[in-house]
């Protein structure tokens, strides 16, 4: 069994309540009466001395999440019950459950991290992501409906419906099928039995010219597969559709068309391997339980699976949008009501409808200062509040956005410039760089008309863009953003304090230097587990069942055994010749795969056993590849021994980083002429270190180059640069020396990226912010508390 570590990735730093909308709006009267809340500068979160209101929180959920809530509202408000509770049942199952087992535990971890997907617990409904995913599934059934009333008779042609058929419901093959490693291989199986190579191509004939009968065909079939395999059973087997594709796509698409008797008159080429191939006899159309079906049986079905792949969620959603509309509905919001049109026509478009073809979106005339929208329903009208629009908004993703302005607080809260609570300027030269960047160039292009393509013309209003372009209500809070540059700024220093801590220098406690120990011991890590080597590999295995993936194989078991000694015949060879390591081992599996088991010579037990062999190409491995553990083990021993080099034996050898040993490498010292090799620290008779069985392959492989360590001194081996040559290097890189600027990019930059990487910032966040809990003001912390929790990555250790 394996370890491996497998991460939840949850990354709260998403932005997408708090950063700029990427779309399009339309221009409205600036002076439109807009829907407000009852009570806007009420309190929505408190943290210390910042205050987010009502109003704050509805205005960035409304421009972020506002055209899916009142999609939802109206939706299940209008559409019909759900019909089919089987096929829903069965929806709702692949979207728990996936491909995985149907267990409680995968379950349970569903539910838990549905929360960060916006759907929040509902203590009055245990069942509420049902309820949830029943309207959506309503709306996928309102639109196969809409589908099957607008689809004119002849929509799916017959040969769509028979296509379809054929793919749904698959035939069985009896097949014998046989994979050669080379045309010389397979070319020699079908001479010894007599086939004339010359007429191939108008079906098999003897050298006499006599046309074998179908059955003699199928004897030779079953001869080479026999012969080739070195077994007595038949070559003739069953093969599904998916069976086939697992050997190659191409293969399964082209022999599932022959008819019974068909075979390949030559080897014929699939991906990149060599094939004989017989057809014997194909079953009916089966259905999942194994029963011959027809067309005619299963027509309806067939239509129906049609119906379903055309109509996708954006079609469902273009059909509810029409219904929502012939309901009436309108919008007396205008940003709301620019986000409906834009989903309305991008639907549209995307579903292929050019502008002509689909009714204009008409906007609302209508105004109010109190609803946001309303539609009919069984002939009276029903309106939704800015308060009940609030509370649905909040419902769905209030812990959300008050779990992004605490981080907000957090990150931003020292920072020197802007006060988060009062408004107030404390840096004004600082203040008015950020403002030249974040601010006053998003204003003028906003009033050069940059935006007008957009709906947003220079006629709409500043403060109106800011709220329904961005979702804020003044543009300073541009300044605070979790886009801006000040946001950004503080965040890398957030990041520091994860691993530096600042040391008072003088006594009155205003000079302080930081320390950065916790880098200066990852370096020492990083340096420990160091290596750089450039190798070609061999791979070694057994696919007697063709289906590209290697046959189990057991560490010391005979099989195992014959792969390491095929390795080491291989390497035995390419040693003797003169090319580069990656033509000699070329030349060598091509000699191999020009062989068969009938030859005798050196290759004749591997190719009896069936052993495959492949070349892997020349790539570069460190401590950080995520090749297999005893691969990485592999190249790293041939590394060390690299490293070690001695050309004699009194003495440290000739350097040989950065040397090209693919070939021969040639120099003299002391009057004495050495040459070097890859192959040269290979040691075939270790088949502990220099061989690895790794997934039922067996492995072996050739360092070709090294990197040695990087030193800022090489006499005394000292390889750490202080936090003041990292400084004066991001300050002017071209001013620190190469030496120490391979150890900064070597050691000191990645133990950075170790301290604080993505996973350990959000983490360090989210403990923060539940440090926050108990000292804010939120009406549900239990709640915030639960996705907090969420949000955090988890790193667990899955037996597999």
């Amino acid at each position: 069994m394996k370890n491996f570590k497998r991460f939840i990735v949850i990354i709260l730093a998403i932005c997408a309540v708090m950063v700029c909308a990427s779309c399009k709006k339309c221009s409205k009267d600036k002076n439109r009466l807009i829907p407000t809340l009852s009570d806007p500068t009420g309190t929505y979160l408190k943290i210390g001395n910042y205050t987010i209101t009502k109003k704050d929180v509805y205005y960035q959920l409304l421009n972020s999440y506002g055209t899916e809530v009142l999609l939802n509202m109206v939706d299940d408000a209008l559409l019909p019950a759900l019909s089919d509770e089987e096929g829903f049942q069965e929806y709702l199952d692949e979207i728990i459950y996936g491909d995985e087992e149907k267990t409680d535990e995968v379950k349970q971890k569903f539910l838990d991290e549905l929360i960060l997907s916006g759907l929040s617990k509902n203590p009055e409904d245990d069942n509420y992501y049902e309820t949830y995913y029943r309207l959506v599934y309503r709306r996928l059934e309102y639109g196969k409906k809409y589908f099957k009333d607008h689809m004119e008779e002849d929509y799916f042609k017959d040969e769509d419906i028979e296509k379809a058929f054929e793919n749904t419901y698959r035939k069985t093959n009896d097949l014998i099928i046989i994979r050669f490693d080379s045309r010389n291989e397979a070319n020699y199986f079908m001479t010894s039995n007599n086939i004339d190579l010359n007429y191939l191509n108008t079906g098999w004939q003897k050298t006499d010219g006599t046309k074998y009968t179908k059955d003699e065909i199928l004897a030779i079939f079953e001869n080479i597969y026999k012969d080739i395999n070195n077994v007595n059973e038949s070559g003739l087997k069953t093969y599904t559709y998916e069976d086939l594709t697992t050997i190659n796509s191409s293969l399964a698409n082209a022999v599932y068309n022959w008819k019974d008797g068909d075979y390949s008159k030559a080897p014929t080429i699939y991906g990149s391997d060599l094939y004989l191939i017989y057809k014997s006899t194909e079953s009916g159309n089966l259905d999942e339980d194994g029963n011959v079906v027809t067309l005619e049986s299963e027509k309806d079905k067939v239509i129906e699976d049609l119906i379903e792949a055309e109509v996708s969620s954006a079609y469902a959603t273009m059909a509810s949008q029409e219904n929502e509309l012939a309901h009436n509905l309108k919008i007396y919001d205008a940003g709301l009501e620019n986000f409906y049109k834009i989903t309305y026509d991008s639907i549209f478009k995307n579903l292929g409808y050019s502008t002509d073809d689909y009714p204009a979106f008409v906007y609302t005339k209508e105004e109010s200062n109190v609803n946001v929208f309303s539609y009919e329903l069984n002939g009276k009208t029903i309106y939704v509040t800015a308060d009940q629009f609030y509370d649905k908004l909040i419902s769905n993703y209030g812990v959300y956005i008050a779990a992004l302005y605490l981080k907000q607080y957090i990150v931003l809260k020292d920072n020197g410039v802007y006060d988060l609570a009062t408004g107030t300027i404390l840096d004004q030269e600082k203040y008015d760089d950020y403002y030249e960047a974040e601010i006053a160039e998003y204003k003028e292009a906003f009033e050069n008309g940059d935006y007008a393509s957009l709906g947003f013309d220079k006629n709409y209003g500043w403060d109106n863009f800011v709220r329904d372009y961005l979702g804020l209500l003044s543009e300073e809070k541009i300044i605070i953003n979790l886009d801006s540059s000040l946001y950004e700024e503080s965040l890398d220093e957030f990041k520091e304090s994860l691993y530096l801590v600042e040391e008072v220098k003088d006594e009155s406690g205003e000079v302080t230097t930081p320390i950065d120990a916790l880098v200066q011991e990852k370096m020492e890590e990083i340096y420990n587990n160091y290596f750089n080597a450039t190798a070609v590999g061999l791979k070694v295995y057994y696919d007697k069942n063709l289906d590209n993936k290697a046959d189990e194989v057991t560490k010391g078991s005979p099989e195992a055994l014959l792969a390491t000694q095929l390795l080491q015949t291989i390497y035995a060879e390419a040693v003797k010749k003169k090319e580069t390591i990656t033509t000699a081992l070329n030349d060598v599996i091509l000699e191999y795969n020009l062989t068969n088991k009938n030859q005798n010579g050196i290759w004749k037990e591997f190719k009896t056993a069936g052993l495959k062999v492949k070349l892997i190409s020349s790539a570069s491995y460190n401590a950080s590849s995520s090749n297999d553990e005893k691969i990485i083990e592999q190249i790293r021993t041939q590394y060390a021994r690299l490293l070690a080099y001695n050309d004699t034996d009194s003495e440290k050898g000739t350097d040989l980083s950065g040397q090209d040993l693919s070939k021969s490498y040639t120099y003299t010292k002391n009057d004495v002429t050495y040459t070097v090799r890859a192959t040269d620290f290979v040691n075939v008779s270790d088949t502990e270190n220099d061989f690895v069985l790794c997934e039922n392959t067996t492995y072996l492989y050739f360092v070709t180059k090294i990197v040695k360590p990087y030193y800022i001194t090489s006499s005394t081996k000292s390889y750490k640069p202080t936090r003041l040559q990292y400084e004066n290097y991001l300050k002017n890189p071209s001013n620190t020396t190469t030496a120490v600027k391979n150890c900064i990019t070597t050691y000191y930059i990645p133990a950075i990226n170790a301290l604080a990487d993505s996973d350990t910032v959000n983490n360090a966040l989210m403990d923060e912010s539940l440090e926050l809990l108990t000292t804010i003001t939120f009406d549900n912390k239990e709640l915030l508390r639960e996705y907090i929790n969420a949000c955090k990555v988890v790193e667990e250790d899955v037996e597999e």
